[in-house]
């Protein structure tokens, strides 16, 4: 594993102990990863974000499986370089 992330809770945001969610960098393409996957119950309100777009997959245990077309290595260079 070449980078983790281990944000602090959003303030205001109560966390619950334990595990939230993993991600993992899935390429550029995610419609094509939606596609290729129909029948799982996706949630594509994270398409719209502006850096690192995601693709969401919510279990009824709360965790979640997000997908990203870029690594957090990228997004970090984007961000110190101020292409947001």
């Amino acid at each position: 594993m070449f980078l983790l992330e281990l944000p602090a809770p959003k303030k205001g945001k109560e966390m619950a102990d334990g595990l939230e969610h993993v991600e993992f960098v899935a390429g550029s393409d995610l419609p094509l990863l939606m596609k290729q996957h129909q029948s799982l119950p996706w949630n594509t309100s994270g398409l719209s974000k502006s850096l690192n777009p995601e693709l969401e997959l919510k279990f009824a245990d709360g965790l979640a499986i997000k997908f990203h077309p870029e690594s957090l290595k990228e997004v970090i260079r984007k961000e110190l370089a101020g292409h947001l």
